[in-house]
Parts: C-alpha cells; sequence; structure tokens
C-alpha cells in the first residue's frame, strides 16, 4: 500500500501551484498584453495571487475555470484596477 505524507502532498500542492501562476501569467499576457505591460509583472502576480483565492471561493479550482475567471476581471475591469489605473 502507498502512503503519501503530508510533508509530501505539499510539495505537489507548491509545484502545482507555481505551473497554474506560470500558465495564468502566460494567458494573460497573451489575451490582455497592454494592461499586462502597464501593470507590470509584480502587479500581474499578485491580481493572479488574489484572484486565484476569490475564484476558488466560488469553487473553481482547475486551470480552465481559474483562467476564466481572471479573464473576467480583466473584461470587466473589476478588481485589477484596486492596484493601479489603466
Amino acid at each position: 500500500m502507498l502512503i503519501i505524507r503530508p510533508a509530501q502532498i505539499e510539495v505537489f500542492q507548491k509545484s502545482a501551484l507555481q505551473e497554474y501562476e506560470q500558465y495564468a501569467r502566460q494567458h494573460l499576457s497573451t489575451c490582455f498584453p497592454r494592461p499586462c505591460k502597464r501593470l507590470g509583472e509584480a502587479v500581474i502576480n499578485e491580481v493572479i495571487s488574489t484572484g486565484r483565492q476569490q475564484a476558488e471561493k466560488y469553487g473553481f479550482n482547475i486551470y480552465c475555470s481559474l483562467c476564466t475567471y481572471l479573464s473576467l476581471m480583466f473584461w470587466l475591469q473589476t478588481f485589477v484596477f484596486r492596484f493601479v489605473r489603466v
């Protein structure tokens, strides 16, 4: 029987989170190049992190739905512009 310790699960979760954040950065920079360029990498990272946390509250927990949530934030110009006016 295979037993996975909590420390091992934590390592997998961190790896998956880093992979998602990289994917989300690429998605946003492809779909919204001008706002991403104006906001800068630090702000985009904060938007991705906070957007992911908000999306998870609504049950979005896979790449596609998380990126859709981030895209809607940009399209509707919500939350993102708490950081910087574009």
